[in-house]
């Protein structure tokens, strides 16, 4: 029989796991942790024993003596383990349910006024957004071109996720680099990487790695500050996430036709093996058009 120590090893089913998911499922949760912590309390106290005391040897004994045998222990940890893995299952279940309630409150809102959006696996094109979910933890992110730009946040209510968007949509609009700016920027960029294959006299219109040209434009993009600014100054290009210029990218590419005629680049597909190892993910400011995966840019 199980000492009186031992009696929370057991000690009938917690009064909040064995319910139905509702108000009182966090604190089942935190009465089936507290007993998983019991069942190594015994252990943890014959570790605490001074064995160099005098009465070292005597506690030692006392200490063993209260822990459980090992079909106690099987038992207890066997029955704590079903009952975790059914609390589990149940609250899983609770919050899909309640994430889905707010998540399809949020869609009928979009779609009500007219917001143009796509369903896809775990996610929603939004706008220019992708919004990403995470279901059974009740969390969402913001995505641009698959690159995040609102981290994983928990979600209670529609409030939150039209938060999590408004905040989101707010950051596009921040990084948006002023079209005649970007423009020069990016034919600046290019010049300057395929200066070097022109210089070979390989070809005179070469094609460029738009990896490569991202890191050429973040120079260009600083220098650009340097040059009309104070050197000591905060650069507002010091971080340029890829998402900003796969969003900037968008922009340009969607100036179709009112570009200069001697600004004009462009983009161009790869092979399945270049794409799937160095391309990035282009055409999401249209929630209806499909992502393209492009590889390069040239004149």
């Amino acid at each position: 029989m199980p000492t009186e120590d031992q009696s929370d090893l057991f000690g009938g089913a917690p009064s909040e796991a064995g319910q139905a998911p509702g108000e009182h499922a966090a604190g089942g949760g935190r009465d089936l942790l507290r007993r998983w912590l019991a069942l190594a309390k015994p252990f943890q106290a014959v570790g605490k024993v001074n064995i160099d005391k005098a009465a070292g040897l005597d506690d030692l004994e006392g200490t063993l003596a209260k822990v459980p045998s090992t079909d106690t222990l099987r038992r207890a940890a066997e029955e704590l383990r079903q009952r975790t893995e059914s609390w589990l299952q149940r609250e899983r279940k609770a919050r899909r349910e309640a994430f889905g309630r707010t998540e399809a409150e949020l869609i009928h809102e979009l779609r009500s006024s007219g917001e143009p959006l796509r369903e896809l696996d775990s996610s929603w094109r939004i706008g220019p957004l992708e919004l990403q979910v995470r279901r059974e933890s009740g969390q969402a992110r913001a995505l641009y071109n698959r690159e995040q730009v609102v981290k994983w946040t928990p979600i209670a209510s529609t409030t939150d996720l039209r938060t999590l968007l408004r905040k989101a949509r707010a950051d596009l609009e921040r990084v948006a680099i002023p079209e005649s700016t970007w423009v020069e920027v990016l034919w600046t960029s290019y010049e300057n990487l395929a200066g070097q294959s022109r210089a070979t006299g390989i070809n005179a219109a070469p094609r460029v790695h738009l990896r490569d040209l991202f890191r050429e434009c973040r120079v260009e993009l600083v220098r650009r500050e340097l040059a009309t600014g104070r050197p000591e100054q905060k650069l507002r290009f010091s971080e340029f996430p890829l998402w900003v210029y796969l969003y900037n990218l968008d922009v340009y590419r969607g100036l179709g036709s009112n570009l200069p005629a001697g600004r004009r680049l462009s983009f161009e597909t790869g092979s399945q093996r270049e794409s799937q190892a160095n391309g990035l993910v282009l055409n999401g400011l249209d929630p209806t058009q499909d992502y393209k995966v492009y590889c390069y840019v040239h004149a």
